[in-house]
């Protein structure tokens, strides 16, 4: 169908994504329904094909084990005249209904990895018969199980794309469904002793900010370095007065703080990281709660608690891994060679908060790549600067927002979406040095490497301050550089610290530790 410019699309058959997609250009919106030969795989596909293209097409995923088509992201995307195309990967679900997971094998595969491949040729022959030309560029641009795909897709698809953002990607999947499972009940019954109640996750929260935000050298209510923080939980003890216990942690409790904080092992292997000191602040939305269906339908038990507890807490990682190699649920083809002989590139990112999944999964990929492409001993930064990069960003939560005014925004999957329906870009900033696609396609089309991106922490219009600037209606409160890995951004000791000129990316040895993610 034909849109209009300056109007919206919706597509009411998407129960995922079916809101009005607002502010588009002039484009075709195209949904197609599609079978195999052989009648047993089937998915949707979603286009956008602006009538001002840029040559480009860029593709988004999903989140979760949501089906669906994104036609949020795929509308930032044609806003700033890409082609945009997502699929529904097979199904129809919300991000945390997984009762199809394992149940119906043909889903599976197709959510993990065929109908995103068989899409992408897809789009690529629409676009070319509707332009007369094909693509002179792809790229992909996800997070969450979208930053999954994106490294599904380098490896065993390397010619699909030139460029690739991927973001908090739950590339370990099967892994990570234990560990995430094991985390919740770990807290459960709500009222055994050593479990923590909701009410006491924002208290833990302001402590650990309190110990930890001056330890990178600026009092700012952000954590830049959790891996500097040394942080005892003791501290937090009721010291016997349980009067005050909605401010304080019995023993027990704090037992059970340790557990979610310490990584998980087996048999002296490491699996699996723990989720990051400054991510307590929003624990009440995965450990305050049952385990999903979800989740138990992930694990294929009956989703019981005591059921749980007996089959998938016992559960061994032979198991684990074989669930992953399966269905190729988990993105552990290191080698992605082919996709850097051919010039690929590939930027990761991930909120040093995050709520979801453990920001150090992002360090074990990079270095995982790093053994598997130059060897183990290979502490060699500017071999991997030639294909990829790896940003972490200090407060930033799961692929967005944030909690402490801490600098987020640099227009990456999701991201424009979630400011405001209708956006595109950096508001006021929409260059290469605040908008990471724009960065992304500097790099793969002209070379131009980055070693830093300028996040910007925007408010909502409404709760402005006078003296701050205000772009497209939205306030800037601070804005700082995100350094590519290993470096972090380091404030210069004068000049106001939320502008971006009064930082520098610099060293930082307590990031590179390689020991564990091997």
């Amino acid at each position: 169908m034909g849109v209009p410019g300056n109007s919206s699309f919706n597509d009411p058959t998407d129960g995922n994504y079916n809101g009005n997609v607002d502010n588009l250009p002039a484009l075709c919106a195209i949904a197609a329904n599609v079978t195999h030969y052989n009648g047993t795989d089937w998915f949707s596909v979603g286009l956008f094909l602006p009538r001002e293209w840029n040559g480009r097409l860029m593709v988004s995923g999903n989140g979760g084990m949501s089906g669906g088509i994104n036609w949020p992201d795929m509308g930032t995307a044609a806003r700033s005249g890409f082609a945009a195309m997502a699929t529904d990967l097979g199904h129809r679900s919300t991000a945390t209904d997984g009762s199809w997971l394992y149940v119906n094998e043909k889903e599976t595969v197709a959510w993990s990895w065929k109908a995103l491949h068989s899409s992408v040729d897809i789009a690529k022959a629409f676009i070319k018969y509707v332009y007369s030309a094909p693509a002179a560029y792809s790229y992909f641009n996800s997070c969450s199980s979208g930053g999954r795909q994106a490294l599904m897709e380098v490896s065993m698809f390397p010619e699909d794309f030139d460029g690739v953002i991927a973001g908090s990607a739950s590339w370990l999947f099967s892994v990570e469904s234990v560990w995430n499972l094991m985390q919740t009940t770990s807290n459960q019954p709500f009222n055994a002793s050593y479990a923590i109640p909701d009410t006491l996750w924002p208290v833990i929260s302001l402590a650990i900010s309190e110990h930890c935000d001056e330890q990178d050298g600026l009092k700012d209510g952000i954590i830049s370095s959790p891996a500097l923080c040394d942080i005892k939980f003791e501290s937090l003890a009721c010291n016997g007065n349980l009067t005050e216990k909605h401010k304080c942690l019995r023993p027990q409790q704090i037992a059970t703080l340790n557990a979610m904080h310490t990584d998980w092992y087996q048999n002296d292997k490491f699996l699996y990281p723990a989720l990051e000191l400054g991510s307590e602040a929003l624990w009440d939305q995965i450990y305050g709660k049952r385990p999903s269906d979800s989740l138990a339908y992930q694990m294929s038990v009956d989703p019981n608690l005591k059921q749980l507890h007996s089959t998938v807490l016992g559960i061994n990682s032979p198991y684990v891994d074989s669930l992953g190699s399966r269905y190729l649920l988990d993105a552990t083809d290191y080698d992605i060679s082919a996709f850097k002989k051919r010039g690929g590139k590939l930027v990761m990112f991930q909120g040093w908060a995050d709520q979801a999944i453990p920001t150090r999964s992002s360090l074990m990929y990079y270095h995982r790549v790093q053994e598997a492409l130059f060897g183990s001993q290979s502490s060699r930064f500017e071999d991997m600067n030639t294909f990829m990069r790896l940003f972490l960003v200090p407060g930033m939560l799961h692929c967005s927002d944030t909690l402490v005014d801490a600098p987020w925004y640099f227009a990456a999957a999701e991201q424009p979406a979630w400011l405001s329906n209708g956006t595109r870009s950096t508001p006021g900033f929409e260059d290469k040095e605040h908008d990471m696609v724009k960065a992304l396609v500097e790099w793969v089309e002209k070379g131009e490497e980055f070693d830093q991106i300028i996040a910007t922490a925007f408010k909502k219009p409404g709760d402005r301050e006078e003296q701050r600037p205000v772009y497209d209606g939205f306030e800037v409160v601070r804005q700082r550089p995100i350094c590519a890995y290993p470096r972090l951004a380091g404030y210069k000791g004068e000049g106001n610290p939320d502008e971006a000129g009064n930082w520098e990316c610099r060293a930082s040895p307590t990031l590179n530790v390689t020991k564990l993610y091997y």
